[in-house]
């Protein structure tokens, strides 16, 4: 139900009003201010899709509070209403862009075409808006798409036979860089209910600039990018921080293995290929939650 605002100084003429559009059983929730300071300070705090104002009032008048509407909240439809010998404020309002000015004494059938089409402004004005969410929800699910099939590519370049184009990273510099992989392990499909809660944590607690895959129910790959390779510190840093945030956020226990740094993404499937080999034998490994590719391989048995 779309929401009124009448202003006025007269009470009765407020009340009025509000009585005729009851009558007339539009679908409006009304509201009142008896002057023009009131009334956008309402406008201000709470939603209101049309403002019916009388010109002449104290304080603020109807063509300010006009004027004011349209530079803080130009969606508003805006409705004038004064005497006829009140011309010059009528070519004013016009200039004002208002949806429509009437003369008093307001004749009903004037009243409702005007109060009608002020309506279906707003929900036309409110279409538009679905429309291009719409757009833009499908854009950034195309984007989403294309860096997902990309990253793909990327872990399976030599498979595939594809050449692996760098996934479309906001703020990337193009510059050359470090990419080290990790890969997140959760059991009881724990990534088909809380993949996206994931990543928001992931986006909350990581600092460096990444990319994010989900291989399947139970295992995640972030794609952390650096101009230069990271420490083992700074990596198992990385990993404790994401373990303990999907234990604090989700009560779940993670395990999460290191690959070693790709010198740019048409070497990534190398460090990918050190963390699957290195899966193979975790079977016969400590059960620890942090394990690195690189240190780890030559461990194990052969």
């Amino acid at each position: 139900m779309r929401r009124l605002l009448i202003v006025d100084d007269e009470r009765i003429e407020r009340e009025g009003l509000r009585n005729l559009i009851r009558s007339c059983q539009l679908e409006l929730e009304t509201l009142t201010a008896e002057n023009g300071e009131k009334a956008l300070d309402i406008v201000r705090r709470e939603p209101v899709d049309i403002v019916l104002t009388d010109i002449k009032m104290p304080f603020m008048d109807g063509l300010e509070l006009s004027e004011r509407i349209r530079e803080e909240k130009p969606d508003i439809e805006i409705i004038i209403y004064s005497a006829f010998n009140e011309f010059e404020y009528a070519r004013r309002a016009l200039r004002t862009n208002v949806a429509n000015y009437l003369l008093k004494p307001i004749q009903v059938p004037e009243f409702l075409s005007a109060l009608r089409e002020a309506i279906a402004a707003c929900e036309e004005k409110e279409a538009g808006r679905m429309r291009e969410l719409q757009l833009q929800e499908g854009y950034e699910r195309g984007i989403a798409y294309e860096r997902e099939k990309m990253l793909l590519d990327a872990i399976n370049a030599p498979r595939s036979g594809r050449l692996p184009a760098s996934p479309p990273s906001p703020g990337a510099s193009g510059t050359p860089e470090a990419i080290h992989l990790l890969l997140v392990e959760c059991p009881n499909h724990f990534f088909d209910m809380h993949n996206d809660a994931f990543v928001a944590m992931l986006q909350a607690c990581v600092t460096d600039a990444f990319d994010y895959l989900n291989v399947n129910e139970s295992q995640s790959i972030v794609f952390v990018r650096h101009p230069a390779p990271l420490s083992t510190e700074a990596l198992r840093s990385l990993a404790e921080t994401i373990s303990l945030g999907a234990s604090a956020r989700f009560g779940q226990k993670v395990s999460i293995v290191v690959g070693a740094a790709a010198d740019g993404w048409d070497r990534v499937h190398e460090a990918y290929g050190s963390i699957e080999r290195l899966l193979e034998y975790r079977f016969f490994m400590d059960d620890r939650p942090i394990l690195f590719s690189e240190a780890q391989f030559s461990e194990a048995p052969l």
